[in-house]
């Protein structure tokens, strides 16, 4: 699917979004030339702060092998359109209807993985902690995975936090024991599992109203920290 950087209509940045088209060459050219966007209301900037303050503990998440395959999973298990998961749904695992679609009953990975690792790292962060309402805080954020089909559930990832619009960013290949910064575009997540941290996911049409949407088990208070984030520049050819 083919990825192109745009901002959603209801305000909140995306780094990246999928596109069914083909460009031509003279379309991609005039996207190259585009240049970066950054976030400029208030409602834009409080967004893409949460956004990179979640990736950093998305960071220290998808070190673990068995947290990435649960994320790949549930996104390849199609209850959201455009290859998305909410994080919420993530942090649910027993109750979300993510979880229950016939496609991702045939696929095999530990069930509590990404929860486990969300909760043992947002609460070990510290530097000016603050306990927020966790429903409230972590909103529509979701993890957006372009070109899953191409991939197995992959055990190692590069994670891009979406906190401007431009046609590439800045990502993070994360590794059991470390990590380094790379340029992401349409190219490189063609060639690589990346995964987005984004804005936004949309159900898929369903029929059944009792399995769309069951009640959901309340997400734990989580603690969360605060960061400061400046505007990262990436590099446009």
């Amino acid at each position: 699917m083919k990825i192109s950087y745009l901002i959603c209509t209801c305000l909140a940045l995306l780094l990246l979004s999928c596109s069914k088209n083909t460009d031509t060459l003279s379309q991609k050219e005039n996207i190259t030339s585009k240049k970066i966007r950054y976030a400029e209301t208030a409602e834009e900037k409080q967004l893409v702060a949460r956004i990179a303050e979640l990736s950093e503990i998305l960071k220290y998440v998808c070190k673990n092998k068995e947290a990435n395959k649960e994320i790949a999973a549930v996104i390849k298990g199609g209850f959201y359109e455009d290859e998305r998961v909410k994080i919420e749904d993530l942090l649910r695992p027993e109750s979300s209807p993510a979880y229950k679609t016939e496609a991702l009953k045939k696929l095999t990975f530990r069930k509590g993985s990404f929860k486990e690792e969300f909760a043992k790292h947002s609460a070990a962060a510290n530097n000016s902690i603050s306990t927020r309402s966790t429903d409230d805080y972590l909103g529509d954020i979701a993890i957006y995975f372009p070109y899953s089909e191409m991939f197995q559930l992959p055990e190692y990832i590069t994670l891009t936090p979406a906190l401007y619009e431009s046609n590439e960013g800045d990502g993070f290949v994360i590794l059991e024991n470390s990590e380094y910064r790379t340029d992401v575009n349409d190219d490189y997540a063609f060639e690589n599992p990346t995964y987005i941290v984004t804005n936004g996911a949309e159900q898929v049409d369903c029929t059944d109203p009792a399995w769309c949407n069951p009640p959901l088990d309340p997400v734990p208070e989580l603690n969360l920290r605060r960061v400061q984030i400046g505007w990262a520049r990436s590099k446009v050819n």
